[in-house]
C-alpha cells in the first residue's frame, strides 16, 4: 500500500477533522466510509510541489449530513467548529476553518469511478482519488481556475504527463481552445495570485510562475493534442486562435 503525507498546513487540518468526517460520512448500514480525498492536497502529497491549505472530499453523503448542514447552518460545520460559506448548497459545502484553511465536500461520483486508491495517509488507511480523477475534476471549474490549479496542470505535465493526457482526453477541441484562451486573457491575474498564494513546502512563494496562464494553456493544449493523436492518429493541439 502506498504511503502519502499531506503538506502543511493541510496535514494538521486533516488530523483535526478526520475523526469527525469519518463519523459523519460513514454509511450506518454497512459501516463503510463513503468519501474520498482529492484536490490539490493529494497532488501536493504526491509531488511535494507546493503547500496545501484545504481538504477536498467527494462523497455519496449517506446520512444526508450536507443537506442538514445547509438547512440548519450548523450540522457538520458546527461539529468541526467551522463556518459555512454563503455559497454552500446541499451538493457542495465549504466550511472555513480559519487562517485561510477550509474543508470542501462535494456530493458526486468522480470521473472514472472505481479507480480510487487505498493508501496509508498519516498512519491511517484512506481512499484517495487518482491524479487523473483530480485533474479532470479541476477542469470542471476551469472558467474560474485559481492560480494553484494552473500550477498543478503545469506540474502534471512534468511529473505525470500520462495522467494529464487521460484527464483532458474527453474534452472537445472547442473546450480546450476556450480554456487556453481564457487562461491567456487572465494571465496577469493568475501571475499576481500565484505570487501571493502559491507557496512551497517551506512557506515561501514558488518560483517559475511567470506567464502562468499562457504556459498553463499551452500545456493543456499539448496534452490534449497528444491524447488525440494516440487515440486517432490525426488531431493536433488546439491553438489559442482556435485553429489547428
Amino acid at each position: 500500500m502506498a504511503r502519502l503525507t499531506l503538506t502543511e498546513p493541510a496535514r494538521t487540518l486533516w488530523r483535526k477533522v478526520r475523526d469527525t468526517i469519518r463519523t459523519a460520512l460513514t454509511d450506518p448500514r454497512t459501516n463503510d466510509r463513503c468519501y474520498e480525498l482529492g484536490g490539490g492536497s493529494i497532488l501536493a502529497a504526491r509531488w511535494g510541489h507546493r503547500a496545501s491549505f484545504d481538504i477536498d472530499l467527494t462523497t455519496t453523503d449517506p446520512k444526508g449530513i450536507l443537506q442538514e448542514t445547509v438547512r440548519t447552518q450548523q450540522g457538520l460545520a458546527g461539529s468541526l467548529c467551522g463556518e459555512l460559506t454563503p455559497r454552500s448548497n446541499p451538493r457542495h459545502v465549504t466550511i472555513v476553518m480559519g487562517e485561510g484553511q477550509r474543508v470542501d465536500i462535494t456530493v458526486t461520483r468522480p470521473f472514472l469511478d472505481g479507480q480510487q486508491q487505498n493508501v496509508e495517509l498519516d498512519g491511517r488507511t484512506e481512499t484517495v482519488l487518482t491524479t487523473v480523477q483530480i485533474l479532470h475534476g479541476k477542469l470542471n471549474r476551469a472558467q474560474e481556475s485559481p492560480a494553484r490549479d494552473v500550477h498543478d496542470f503545469i506540474t502534471a505535465a512534468e511529473r505525470d504527463p500520462r495522467s494529464l493526457e487521460a484527464a483532458v482526453r474527453p474534452l472537445t477541441e472547442r473546450e480546450v481552445t476556450g480554456i487556453r484562451t481564457l487562461w491567456g486573457v487572465q494571465n496577469v491575474r493568475l501571475e499576481n495570485e500565484a505570487k501571493e498564494r502559491i507557496l512551497d513546502t517551506k512557506g515561501t512563494p514558488v518560483r517559475g510562475t511567470e506567464r502562468l496562464g499562457i504556459r498553463g494553456g499551452d500545456v493543456l493544449a499539448a496534452a490534449w493534442g497528444h491524447s488525440q493523436q494516440l487515440g486517432t492518429g490525426a488531431r493536433q493541439p488546439a491553438r489559442r486562435d482556435g485553429t489547428t
